[in-house]
Formats: structure tokens, sequence, C-alpha cells
């Protein structure tokens, strides 16, 4: 459980909040962008735990060159007593191609009345792999989403942004879900 001091005696319980978020871009002939972003977030009162994942996937073709992917996802977690986030991406571009995907999981538990000294959230990132063979991509612009977000729990809360966009070379997604939860009625969650 996170606390700040306010003075001598008295402390402030905070709600655990997470944001998950991704973003794909693709430019060439044929572009195909897709994230999609799971997360869930549970209050039970004494524990609160999290977890989701989050892939985005870019590729596109482009026969006179100039073909770029990217693909980024990562994980936040505040207010927690242990937690852990992983990410794996791998990326590969060819004279008329380029494709990139990344995917983070991520997961944090928050038990009220505990706390470790120094809090206990890890954030990794694996070596970025190579792609060699070219991605299969529709003909056409594609640009794809899926969300699913959730927050149970007697003062829970779930915002989702999104932007989706594919026009004749260009193909952009991009997501990002913060959920909070807390068993708390005594302040505001966002503020």
């Amino acid at each position: 459980m996170a606390k700040i001091k306010l003075g001598f005696k008295a402390l402030l319980d905070k709600a655990m909040t997470v944001q998950a978020q991704g973003n794909a871009t693709a430019i060439g002939e044929d572009t195909a962008a897709n994230v999609s972003v799971e997360s869930h977030t549970i209050d039970r009162g004494k524990v609160t735990l999290t977890f989701g994942k989050v892939t985005a996937t870019a590729s596109g073709t482009a026969e006179t060159g100039g073909a770029y992917a990217t693909a980024q996802t990562s994980a936040t977690v505040a207010g927690a007593d242990l937690g852990h986030s992983l990410t794996k991406t791998t990326s590969g571009s060819g004279s008329d191609w380029a494709s990139a995907t990344s995917v983070t999981r991520f997961f944090a538990i928050d038990v009220k009345g505990f706390e470790f000294k120094n809090g206990h959230i890890v954030s990794t990132s694996l070596p970025e792999k190579t792609v060699t063979t070219s991605p299969q991509v529709p003909a056409g612009n594609t640009a794809t989403l899926g969300m699913d977000a959730t927050a149970t729990g007697d003062y829970s809360v779930v915002k989702a942004e999104a932007s989706v966009i594919a026009t004749d070379s260009f193909s952009d997604v991009a997501a990002s879900v913060v959920s909070s939860a807390d068993g708390h009625s005594d302040y505001h969650l966002f503020g």
C-alpha cells in the first residue's frame, strides 16, 4: 500500500492505479496496424489486484521501398506493494517491407496495511529481437483496435482513450487505459 506522510502521525492511503498503453504505426503501399489492450483491476477491500496485456503490431510493404513500421507498449502501476511488467519487442525490415511487434504483460497486488519499505515494482524490457522474414500484409491499409478493460470494486474507475486511422499509405493506432480501485471513499480517484 502506498502511503504519504502528512506530518508526524497522519497517513493518506492512495488507490492503486495502472496505465496500460500501446501504439502501432505502419507506412507503405499496403499497411496494417493493430493495438489490443486488456486491463483488469479488482478491489476486494483488503486486497487490490491488477493484471493485463498490451499488444501492438505494425507491418508495411512498398514495392519501391520506403516501408516503415514501429510498435510500442508499456504498463505502469502506482500504489501497489508488489508488481511486475515485462515487455518483449521484435522488429525487422527489408528492401520492400518492415514489421514491428511489442507485447507487455503486467500484474500488481496491493494489500491494505502492508507495505515494503521501498516498494517493489519491477519493469523489465527484454532485448529486442530481429525479424528476418517479410510479414503477410493484406492489400490495402487497415488499422484495428481491441479493448477489454474492467475495474471492479465500490470505488473503482476505468478511463480509455484511443485513436485509429488508416489512409492510402498509412495506418496508425494508439490506445491508453487507466484504471484505479480502492476500498476507501475518503478521496477522489484521479484527483
